[in-house]
């Protein structure tokens, strides 16, 4: 993995971790690059918890949930289908960001609207865990970890559990997040080259949202 590319990752499982936050991804055309690129990185396991490798338009509906139709108005490779990826990462996984990217490496498989070297990000964020919290949840948890005792401890992992799977059933309604930074680009180059830059713009987008 080139320096630069390891820095990236660095940084974002560092930050991720500060965060408290879990990380997934979904690729298309990378082909699990991102997911490599983070997991290279000893420790990551404490921030990464999976990563979609969806090159079929049968992958990408069946494991992360993209409707046949949305595939076929818009096409794999959009800024739709890409949305619809990290949404659907989220939900099929424990994370609370995800990243997605979809495009058309080459050397062949180019049009004239959707040339060699396109590629769609998209990104996908669950709202914090403990947001929307009651002011007697929330005393009611200090009070179970004050007393310090193993079954509160659970008691309350267990309503965080509970609060997460809630919101990633909401994810489909009003979940996506603005990318800062390019979310569609037409990279050049070989098709080896036009992988790697994916692979870094997403890193960098990634860095971006853990940031956020």
């Amino acid at each position: 993995m080139a320096q630069g590319t390891a820095a990236l990752a660095n940084k974002i499982l560092e930050r991720a971790a500060q965060a408290g936050i879990m990380l997934t991804t979904a690729e298309s055309c990378t082909g699990g690059m991102l997911a490599a690129a983070l997991t290279e990185i000893p420790g990551a396991s404490a921030v990464f918890d999976r990563g979609f490798v969806t090159y079929s338009n049968a992958a990408k509906t069946a494991l992360l949930g993209v409707p046949e139709a949305l595939i076929a108005q818009h096409g794999a490779v959009s800024e739709e289908v890409a949305q619809a990826m990290a949404l659907g990462a989220l939900k099929h996984s424990t994370a609370q960001l995800a990243i997605s990217i979809t495009g058309i490496a080459g050397p062949g498989g180019g049009t004239a609207e959707k040339p060699v070297g396109l590629v769609h990000f998209g990104l996908a964020k669950t709202p914090p865990v403990s947001s929307g919290l009651s002011a007697e949840a929330q005393k009611a948890q200090s009070g179970d970890r004050a007393r310090g005792s193993e079954q509160a401890q659970i008691e309350v992992e267990g309503r965080q559990a509970d609060r997460a799977v809630s919101a990633r059933k909401r994810l489909p309604m009003g979940s996506s997040v603005e990318l800062t930074g390019d979310k569609t680009i037409i990279f050049t180059g070989t098709r080896t080259e036009i992988r790697q830059q994916a692979t870094r713009h997403a890193l960098k987008l990634l860095l971006s949202a853990v940031k956020t």
